[in-house]
């Protein structure tokens, strides 16, 4: 695995995505239908009416925050501190201000890449603007130094250890971290999410694979295939992947290497896609590998860009989960498009009901 560092984060949607092309094999329309929902492609616009009749069929579980006798703070960019194992660890939390304090919202957990913070993820993250309008509750974690050794070479900063499960520290601080928010907060706890950058892909990914019982389900970004740590989750785990073409940090082979891994944690049928379809016409790349514009401004770059994404669903899994694959013509960044179809394909899937 190449945990790398985060600095194409600041690459993000900031415009209407263009709908990604979709190939999908399933074994009825209701499936299908329920896949182009819970993959992003229909409402990308979705309204809190939507998000809620989406999710529906399984009942809110509210925490012990919606009890509480004060309303707590709400607000944008909330400066937190949790100690865990006597250790300070920081975040920064997104509490919108509607509905009314005592509705249960859902929490997604969005973790940085190495080298990057909590702090600035929030800066340039799509999902500030999208909580406004399908209100849910954000934090933004903060890693603590690190350092993995892959056979390439070995990656040192501040990010997330995701080469081990027995006593490994941000595991532990996720736990508390979820405990904690659903204490102060009124928090959905079947609908507890987690997305990830990069180093924070795997994370997501780890979280997936250890946390299935707290976390209903997961969307890395830039991230490959686990290595070396047990992935065995006590219920089929849905999962959203997004992966660039073009990235030269985590090759775009070690992302399909973690959807295929996911498609057999998952048990998926042999029916499903295997291989994502080109998307029609010749493709270059919209920016070099490096980052660097390539003859197009920032507004023509993520239509671009976000034009070139392809996606495919794996559908016939176990226990009605499901695989979700995106590619297209980026590199290390997060790519334009991407939060949306997060969004929708997180609220599409909750907890599976009791």
């Amino acid at each position: 695995m190449i945990p790398a560092s985060s600095a194409g984060r600041g690459r993000v949607d900031r415009r209407a995505p263009a709908r990604a092309r979709l190939r999908l094999r399933t074994r009825g329309a209701s499936l299908v239908a329920g896949a182009l929902v819970a993959i992003g492609l229909v409402g990308a616009r979705m309204s809190r009416a939507e998000a809620a009749s989406v999710a529906a069929p399984v009942p809110a579980r509210p925490s012990s925050g919606c009890k509480a006798s004060r309303a707590p703070e709400r607000g944008e960019r909330l400066d937190r501190m949790i100690e865990v194992g006597g250790v300070e660890r920081r975040y920064v939390l997104d509490v919108p201000t509607e509905p009314d304090p005592g509705t249960p919202l859902p929490l997604l957990l969005d973790f940085h890449g190495l080298g990057h913070s909590g702090a600035g993820v929030w800066e340039v993250s799509g999902f500030r603007a999208l909580a406004r309008r399908t209100p849910f509750v954000t934090a933004y974690p903060e890693g603590l130094p690190v350092r993995l050794v892959t056979p390439r070479r070995v990656f040192e900063g501040v990010g997330w250890e995701v080469q081990r499960v027995d006593g490994n520290r941000d595991l532990a601080f996720v736990a508390a971290l979820v405990d904690r928010i659903a204490a102060d907060h009124c928090i959905d706890l079947a609908r507890v999410w987690a997305t990830g950058f990069s180093n924070g892909a795997y994370l997501a990914q780890l979280l997936g694979c250890t946390m299935a019982d707290r976390v209903a389900a997961v969307a890395p970004v830039a991230g490959g295939v686990l290595r070396d740590v047990p992935c065995e989750p006590s219920r089929a785990m849905p999962i959203l992947i997004h992966h660039g073409r073009w990235d030269g940090i985590i090759p775009i082979g070690q992302g399909r290497a973690a959807r295929d891994a996911w498609t057999k944690v998952d048990a998926c049928g042999v029916d499903a896609p295997v291989a994502p379809s080109a998307p029609p016409g010749p493709t270059v790349p919209a920016t070099s590998p490096t980052g660097g514009a390539v003859g197009a401004d920032e507004a023509a770059r993520e239509a671009a860009e976000a034009a070139s994404v392809s996606c495919e669903v794996h559908a016939t899994c176990r226990a009605g989960s499901m695989v979700g694959w995106c590619e297209g013509d980026f590199g290390h960044w997060w790519p334009a498009g991407a939060s949306e179809r997060i969004r929708d394909f997180l609220f599409a899937h909750p907890m599976p009901p009791r």
